[in-house]
């Protein structure tokens, strides 16, 4: 058995938006890089092949909304993944590569001080945050350097996407019809330093 835990910088490739309320969408979103964690606890059957599970969490700043103006505006996600790693202990080294892939769901979030934007016949402001459950998969690759016979360091590469989410917000106008906002796939690249220790 082993545990392990990365951390590192999570950089989200461009989105849009799919829905906001009755009104066309198709926005293009750009996020600023951000920060992910996670942990895994796994079994490791021999030297080549493991599963484990993950959980894990991305956070990053939109930077723009085309056409729309932003205030203290985020996105996060929690990934919770059972994930297949192969490794191969070079012989003669301390270093192994490894490859793998994970699948599972994500909760996601958003939340704002203020999304503003025009829209026909006038405009609309969001405020506040809300969440949302999908599915999610990830592609993983690296490399760990033993330090021990029980501990590890190493750098790893994830590609992490999770499914498009929606969110709703309370409408501004009395008894007036929840505004629902749907993001396109989150995808990001996940470039972490990890750190493992064996049982």
């Amino acid at each position: 058995m082993y545990w392990r835990v990365d951390a590192g910088a999570s950089i989200p490739q461009d989105g849009h938006i799919e829905e906001l309320g009755p009104w066309s969408a198709g926005q293009k979103i750009s996020y600023d890089v951000g920060f992910n964690l996670d942990a895994g606890f796994g079994y490791a059957f021999n030297k080549y092949f493991a599963t484990e599970f993950e959980l894990g969490g991305t956070w990053n700043y939109i930077d723009s909304v085309k056409g729309a103006s932003l205030d203290d505006t985020s996105v996060g996600t929690m990934p919770i993944l059972g994930n297949i790693i192969l490794q191969y202990p070079i012989p003669q080294t301390l270093i192994v590569p490894f490859i793998g892939a994970g699948i599972g769901g994500a909760a996601t979030f958003f939340d704002t001080d203020g999304f503003y934007t025009r829209v026909p016949g006038g405009s609309v402001t969001i405020n506040g945050s809300d969440s949302d459950f999908v599915f999610a998969w990830q592609a993983i690759a690296g490399v760990r350097m033993d330090v021990n016979d029980r501990m590890s360091l190493g750098v790893s590469y994830r590609y992490l996407s999770v499914d498009p989410a929606s969110y709703s917000f309370d409408s501004w106008y009395y008894r007036g019809p929840d505004l629902n906002v749907r993001f396109s796939r989150f995808e990001s690249h996940l470039v972490s330093a990890t750190f493992q220790i064996r049982f």
